[in-house]
């Protein structure tokens, strides 16, 4: 299977990540750990990263690419 992504924004959310991957048509999205313009950053809460593993172990779109900032 072809693997197409793109980089896509977490600012709403870690577990969102999977309905833009799907708007946009691709299966293998690229999303930075935090805002590359900035050196400041916050972790995501626990209760988000969950919602993140639930819709990764179910969703059709991996892998999910990270880069670091």
């Amino acid at each position: 299977m072809l693997r197409l992504g793109v980089h896509l924004s977490i600012s709403k959310g870690l577990s969102k990540v999977f309905d833009l991957a799907r708007e946009l048509g691709c299966n293998c999205p690229q999303i930075f750990s935090h805002s590359p313009r900035s050196w400041r950053f916050e972790l995501p809460n626990e209760e988000e990263v969950e919602r993140f593993k639930q819709r990764y172990r179910v969703e059709d779109i991996k892998p999910i690419f990270v880069h670091q900032s």
